[in-house]
């Protein structure tokens, strides 16, 4: 049994049903080809092969077409499959299908054991390659400090007054606030604690210092 329209051809093989697109598929023939696609049911038995080789033309909208075609035909126990796709028009689909999150593959299966093993093992290399960062940075700032002594011309005085401003006067702010919460805290479980001594006057005194 064939089926036709201007942009696709229905066959019905004896594995499934094979489906031809053949034309322009852009964005300027979405509407008649969205109404062809909204026709299509699955084959009744067997597989579904999307032959998109004699395609002419694709855009994006025409790689959302062709991967629509493949997600209405796949069914629990019955596959459909994308063939035939010109490297440029392969390269759409793929990017389609990493954007409108295309499902994963199940992931694995660990035990506890292993799971516990893995994250030992992460968090060890990660605090190894902390460990070999910190004296790689104080190196750096030691050569250059040297460099700088050397050659005064090296410093960068506008630079200097950025990340002086950066870190000192727009951190004031996000410092003022925590130390406002803090000390919030610390007046709180001083008082209650200096009230055991009858010396809750001197809750300033504590937070101050």
């Amino acid at each position: 049994m064939t089926a036709a329209s201007e942009w696709m051809t229905m066959i019905q093989t004896g594995n499934g049903l094979e489906i031809r697109l053949t034309g322009d598929w852009t964005i300027d023939n979405a509407d008649r080809i969205g109404t062809s696609i909204a026709a299509l049911t699955s084959a009744p038995t067997g597989d579904t092969v999307i032959d998109a080789a004699p395609i002419d033309r694709m855009d994006t909208a025409g790689a959302w077409m062709v991967e629509k075609i493949r997600r209405r035909l796949t069914m629990p126990d019955l596959a459909a499959e994308i063939t035939g796709l010109q490297p440029n028009h392969q390269v759409l689909v793929d990017r389609l299908n990493t954007l409108t999150g295309e499902p994963a593959p199940e992931p694995a299966r660990y035990s506890a054991l292993s799971l516990v093993a893995e994250q030992t093992g992460r968090a060890t290399i990660y605090a190894l390659r902390e460990g070999g960062d910190l004296p790689n940075f104080l190196g750096l700032a030691t050569i250059t400090s040297g460099r700088t002594a050397i050659s005064p011309r090296r410093f960068r005085m506008t630079a200097f007054v950025y990340h002086l401003q950066q870190v000192g006067l727009n951190a004031l702010p996000i410092a003022g606030l925590l130390s406002f919460l803090i000390g919030v805290v610390l007046a709180y479980q001083g008082a209650d604690q200096l009230r055991q001594f009858g010396a809750e006057i001197f809750t300033a005194n504590l937070l101050g210092i």
